[in-house]
């Protein structure tokens, strides 16, 4: 304790010359992923035929189609219809894998009957509005709604030189879903009524007055269930009137998507990848399970079962879930990243002004070993799965975790696919592994997850529940971690919480809890997140807020953590990065531009103005540990290097660091048990990762946690 506040003591008298100096140079940003291989986007809906068919529809006539839709990105085909200048289509229904019928803002429809092979026939039916959904209980029998409250029935769609016979229920009332088990029921939803018909073929249709509705899915002619503002609605007497229908005791209340293959099973989702299962959504207790897929932040826009054992969802971005098991919680459902157009660089890791990595798109790692030099950049593809992030604790011990629950690790990173090895892991929103012995990770709960032989697949993680109260708009939700080293860890969370401890895998008591940031920013215990945390040795960690406060401490082993803060001119921060031998700290915003400080690593930083850097949303930051050098990426493919300038930078000087507890010490409980050997993982290929080769045995990275190499 008092090494550390002489060492504060000595920084502080340094800052104001710091201060004074150029903040940092930076160069003009760098193009690092290439343009798309696919375009395929602004998906609206997925249907599945079964789970050895499934069809998206998205923006310009694009259809993403799969014979194999839990395969991976590598099963899945783009194409595009409707000739020159298409528009976008809207909506999808696949009844059997001979037969998929779409429809799209211009008033067509598509039809195949080898959907499978992508091939498709137009035909514009009805006047020209906007469809915004298709249902088809068969090859012949389909009906489609439009924006101006129309239904347009067809029994015979495959035929274009037959007409499509339109309806009007309600003028100007947007239908938002249909669903018709036979065609002897449909049911139709708009904003503001909820219509049925047992002989839609002949244009009769009864209004029951139900407003708010959303989507609707029935299984059979004797069972119906929707989505409302407030709940889901149940009846099993889909053709009557408003009184038939219930709402199913605690179902979801926001679900947007709703998908029912059977009476006995129904799966609901809301915009941000909620997802709600009962497997008896008629009953007087339906018991409703919920899980949050994630990303949580992506829009979900299309949700199909065919089966209780199968159901694939869409995002967006024209990323697709699937999942052999719906009601099996997060870890069921698997994603594959289908986006074609997306650029964004989500993770950016520097062991040294020499060596930095990025996680691209589709599964790529971009590497360059002189990242100030434009067209250094190489990207190869490791995984087949999105990497999340990427991370390095030297340039001979890498990590890069992927979105499927897969951790892949490296002696050589820049060596592509085979210098890289897979394991399975927990879910993750953020994992540290400084050592191969070690791993902490965070899930999006209150836990904090810990393994002492990461290397050895998911069975050997275990979960500390922080008992971290709710606050008044929800769960208290740990999002970050850090680790310097396998004795310090700390994590940061919801309304400006961060833990941290000394002693990692000691349990509960082992950790502190700080609020951190300006007192102006909470209100009633409710503050900003952490959405930014780095503590790049034992004795310095900086937490960043989206409202602009940062806050950094020289002290994150010993409670009380005395924590500073600084409300500075920028907001909305994705990320913080210190050089702690550079001295140097640099905050990015998702507003495009960065803040930084000399003195980064000092008692009190003084942080700059903020500087644009040339695009918006500034995905991560990185400084090298040893180098006043910082890379910050962004969602646009782009690579910015920032130096310091002329004049230099303050050198810290680093406190020696704490020698290891030895074997008997309580600090390191491990020691008295068996300790991970760093096992070889060559060749597991788990949660969808490509096969990957072997690699050095691990057993050479790193310090022990036992005072021994």
């Amino acid at each position: 304790m008092v090494l550390v506040f002489l060492f504060a003591a000595a920084l502080a008298l340094q800052t104001s010359a710091a201060a004074a100096n150029p903040v940092m140079h930076w160069s003009p940003s760098q193009q690092i992923v290439p343009g798309a291989e696919t375009s395929f986007g602004g998906a609206q809906d997925v249907s599945c035929a079964d789970a050895n068919l499934c069809v998206a529809v998205g923006k310009e006539g694009r259809f993403l189609y799969s014979t194999d839709p839990a395969g991976g990105i590598e099963a899945w085909t783009e194409t595009q219809g409707g000739g020159p200048g298409p528009a976008d289509l809207t909506a999808v229904s696949c009844p059997t894998e001979e037969f998929c019928a779409a429809v799209d803002e211009a008033g067509k429809v598509f039809v195949s009957a080898d959907p499978g092979q992508g091939a498709w026939v137009v035909k514009a039916i009805g006047d020209g509005d906007p469809l915004t959904d298709v249902a088809c209980s068969s090859a012949s029998f389909c009906v489609a709604g439009d924006q101006s409250g129309d239904v347009v029935v067809s029994e015979d769609p495959a035929n274009t030189a037959v007409a499509w016979e339109a309806t009007e229920l309600d003028a100007e009332d947007e239908i938002t879903g249909i669903s018709c088990p036979s065609a002897s029921l449909c049911v139709a939803v708009a904003e503001e009524d909820v219509f049925t018909s047992t002989d839609p073929g002949a244009g009769v249709w009864s209004g029951t007055g139900l407003e708010g509705f959303r989507d609707v899915s029935c299984p059979s002619v004797s069972f119906c269930a929707a989505t409302t503002f407030t709940g889901v609605f149940v009846s099993d007497e889909p053709d009557g009137d408003a009184s038939a229908w219930t709402e199913s005791p605690g179902g979801p209340s926001s679900a947007e998507e709703i998908s029912c293959p059977t009476e006995d099973f129904c799966a609901a989702m809301d915009y941000l990848a909620h997802v709600s299962t009962s497997g008896d959504p008629g009953g007087a207790s339906p018991e409703w399970e919920k899980a949050a897929l994630r990303p949580e932040s992506a829009v979900v826009t299309g949700l199909s079962c065919p089966s209780s054992g199968f159901c694939a969802a869409v995002l967006e971005s024209g990323a697709i879930f699937t999942s052999a098991d719906p009601a099996g919680g997060v870890d069921a459902w698997d994603f594959t990243a289908t986006e074609g157009d997306d650029r964004a660089l989500s993770s950016a890791d520097c062991p040294s002004a020499s060596l930095c990595l990025v996680a691209g798109p589709r599964g790529t790692l971009y590497t360059s070993t002189e990242p100030t030099v434009p067209g250094s950049w190489t990207g190869e593809r490791i995984t087949d799965g999105r990497i999340d992030q990427v991370e390095c604790k030297t340039v001979e011990w890498c990590i890069a975790r992927v979105y499927n629950r897969t951790l892949l690790y490296s002696t050589d990173p820049t060596g592509g696919p085979a210098a890289w090895n897979s394991v399975s892991i927990p879910f993750a929103l953020d994992v540290a592994c400084p050592e191969y012995f070690f791993c902490a990770a965070v899930d999006g709960s209150d836990e904090v997850l810990m393994s002492g032989e990461p290397l050895a697949g998911a069975g050997t993680w275990s979960g500390t529940d922080m008992e971290l109260p709710d606050w008044r708009l929800g769960p208290n939700e740990l999002r970050q971690v850090s680790c310097p080293f396998w004795g310090l860890c700390a994590v940061g969370g919801d309304v400006g919480t961060v833990l941290t401890s000394d002693s990692p895998m000691g349990g509960k008591s082992a950790w502190y809890k700080s609020f951190v940031g300006d007192p102006a920013d909470f209100n009633n215990g409710a503050g900003p997140s952490i959405d930014g945390l780095d503590c790049p040795e034992w004795w310095f960690c900086a937490a960043t807020m989206w409202s602009g406060t940062i806050a950094t401490t020289l002290d994150p082993p010993n409670p009380p953590v005395p924590w500073s803060f600084e409300s500075t001119a920028g907001a909305f921060f994705s990320a913080v990065s210190c050089s702690y031998e550079g001295n140097l700290c640099v905050a990015a915003s998702r507003e495009g531009s960065v803040v930084t400080a000399l003195d980064g690593t000092s008692a009190d930083p003084t942080w700059g103005a903020p500087e644009p850097l040339a695009h918006e949303g500034l995905e991560e930051v990185s400084c090298a540990p040893h180098d006043a050098f910082c890379l910050v990426v962004d969602d646009e493919g782009f690579a910015t290097i920032g130096t310091v300038g002329e004049g230099g930078t303050v050198r810290a000087v680093i406190p020696a660091e704490p020698s290891p507890p030895g074997p008997e010490s309580p600090k390191n409980p491990r020691c008295k048990t068996k300790r991970a050997k760093g096992k070889r993982a060559g060749g597991l290929a788990i949660g969808g990762a490509i096969p990957l080769g072997r690699a050095a045995t691990a057993g050479r990275i790193g310090r022990s946690p036992c005072g021994s190499r």
